[in-house]
């Protein structure tokens, strides 16, 4: 069953070569496509490189980075095949970008910055060492070693919140990594310099991680508030697989490929926006933005970058389509899609309030099952709840005196398990 109780995006954020590319892509895939644009917007963002800049002010320019988060049931959320879908394209776009730059599994603030790390005078005095087949010394720009670019995916976003929860350096360099700072700490061994790193993020995370994991430091400090917060869902049913256009799909790819590099070829580029745009941004855009604060203080903690955040959307859906200036379609496009993320951020954290002030239940198995939320309750998580020894008879007559629906899901080991969830109301008498 697909489910509607969701936001859901405009169809303006399907715009330019990003949007043709996502269309694409959708016959073939039962992901939700704003979470395919999402996972490609954040490839995409590393791929350009630092050379972008975004104009937000007269002395405040930002990398051309998005970050994002995609928040997704467990058992049918279809996370990982939006970012296959994304990592598909990538692929087709820039293969080298794409086996060099992708990584997982960040343990902490000083493993992030090693990715990245600067050359070291060794590295360059054994690089320059070298001879040429020619007999002569082979000389090297500094500027051409290594690639700072890196994009980060992580598939279970919920590790990386208890690391960073554990860990103020992680948070801290993470906040520098979206600001386009350059990184440093100190070590046993001396000291480790990141100069001018490129760090695009996705993440992945189901609604209840996410809710119970939420740290009000965090919060305060503009962790979560540097990523678009992106609800996604099965979108459809594909029993055979579904098919794409492969033609359509590599016509797409290297168009991205041949736009990003025509950003990264000519060196450090500003995007400015059009004549057009620039009054759309500051005779109207501009201040709606800034007029509809959210009165809840920690939904405007999500919302407090959304100035910035919408012009860094639309430079890359601009240089997408291969344009260094911002136009009105390009802002258009990028303030629904941030929209939708404050959308999709209330819609969870709406549930968040709810499960909060559900009074003592009656019955402990539906208090477990609302408080669950779209997680559910496996079998033998069922049993923790109501006795190891119940037989499966016996919990089945329990589950039928409850307004709850199931499903089926994976397990770690790839077997199928029936999963419980609640689809009752706050009033049901459970709660």
């Amino acid at each position: 069953m697909i489910n509607t109780d969701r936001p859901m995006p405009d169809e303006t954020v399907y715009t330019g070569l990003l949007g043709r590319t996502v269309q694409t892509l959708r016959p073939g895939t039962e992901a939700d496509p704003v979470g395919v644009l999402g996972s490609l917007l954040v490839g995409f963002s590393a791929l350009v490189g630092p050379q972008a800049r975004v104009k937000i002010s007269a002395l405040d320019n930002h990398p051309a980075l998005v970050w994002a988060l995609l928040l997704g049931r467990t058992a049918d959320g279809r996370k990982g095949s939006a970012t296959s879908a994304a990592k598909a394209v990538l692929r087709l776009t820039d293969e080298q970008f794409y086996r060099q730059s992708t990584v997982s599994g960040i343990s902490s603030g000083e493993g992030l910055i090693k990715e990245v790390e600067d050359p070291t005078a060794e590295d360059l005095e054994l690089l320059q060492s070298v001879t040429a087949l020619t007999g002569e010394p082979l000389v090297v720009d500094p500027d051409d070693i290594g690639d700072q670019r890196r994009f980060v995916i992580e598939t279970e976003y919920a590790n990386l919140m208890n690391r960073s929860a554990k860990s103020g350096s992680l948070s801290a360099v993470l906040r520098q990594a979206w600001d386009g700072d350059d990184l440093k700490t100190r070590t046993k061994k001396g000291s480790m310099t990141a100069t001018r790193p490129h760090i695009a993020v996705l993440g992945h995370i189901s609604p209840g991680e996410f809710r119970d994991m939420m740290r009000a430091k965090e919060l305060a400090g503009g962790t979560y508030n540097r990523y678009l917060i992106l609800h996604v869902h099965q979108a459809q049913l594909l029993p055979d697989g579904g098919d794409v256009d492969m033609k359509e799909l590599k016509v797409c790819a290297s168009a991205l490929a041949e736009n990003a590099a025509l950003v990264r070829d000519q060196g450090d580029t500003l995007i400015t926006r059009t004549k057009d745009a620039g009054e759309y941004w500051s005779d109207y855009l501009y201040a709606a933005i800034n007029n509809e604060n959210p009165e809840d203080e920690t939904l405007a903690q999500f919302t407090a970058r959304r100035a910035p955040y919408t012009l860094r959307l639309a430079a890359l859906y601009a240089m997408a389509d291969g344009r260094k200036q911002i136009g009105v379609r390009d802002l258009k496009a990028a303030n629904a899609l941030f929209r939708y993320s404050m959308e999709s951020t209330e819609h969870t954290l709406k549930q968040s309030y709810s499960r909060a002030e559900v009074p003592a239940a009656t019955n402990p198995l539906a208090r477990a099952l609302f408080q669950a939320g779209d997680d559910g309750l496996s079998v033998t998580e069922i049993r923790e709840i109501v006795g190891k020894g119940k037989p499966r008879p016996e919990i089945d007559v329990m589950l039928e005196e409850l307004p709850v629906d199931s499903k089926l899901r994976r397990n770690a080991q790839g077997r199928p398990s029936t999963v419980f969830y609640w689809v009752g109301d706050d009033g049901d008498g459970y709660a």
